[in-house]
């Protein structure tokens, strides 16, 4: 097939077939390849308990099948008012999410990692919320909270990826 100009459109409920390999590894699901989007996302601010933070949000996506590749920017997040103990969560990611739990990595900026902790990944989980997980110096994992932020000033960057039914 030669297409000099213009895209090639596959009927919904249809996509490229890639079933002529004879390579499967393991248990295989499917060999057809039928989505790939690109777009934005508002990241939303949440907690498990009282009030949320507020604070100025974006993020891109992009699709692959059915793997979701996030990024997302969080800035001058505003603590007042909320309870110092509640986790800062992330919500409003743009497709439900299907595997359980999938880390990746973020940048922070005026926040206290908490116990002599040293490093934070964002977690993925099948709430549909992205968690801000703090480990390092041989120590177990927390969540970052409402009281590590430097309220107006705490910046936070960060991609990872799920995989989703949809």
């Amino acid at each position: 097939v030669n297409i000099s100009d213009g895209n090639l459109k596959v009927a919904s409920g249809h996509g490229i077939d890639f079933s002529a390999t004879a390579n499967s590894a393991g248990t295989m699901g499917s060999e057809l390849f039928d989505d790939y989007e690109e777009g934005e996302w508002t990241p939303g601010l949440t907690t498990n308990s009282g009030n949320s933070a507020s604070a100025t949000t974006v993020g891109r996506y992009t699709k692959i099948g059915r793997t979701v590749f996030i990024t997302g920017q969080i800035d001058n997040i505003n603590t007042s008012g909320t309870t110092s103990s509640s986790r800062l969560r992330v919500n409003g990611l743009p497709y439900t999410v299907e595997q359980t739990q999938t880390h990746g990595p973020c940048w922070l900026d005026n926040v206290t990692f908490q116990g002599g902790r040293t490093m934070v990944t964002a977690a993925v989980g099948t709430s549909e919320l992205i968690e801000f997980i703090q480990s390092g110096s041989g120590l177990g994992d927390t969540q970052t909270d409402h009281g590590d932020i430097n309220s107006g000033t705490t910046d936070i960057r960060f991609s990872a990826y799920y995989m989703t039914s949809q």
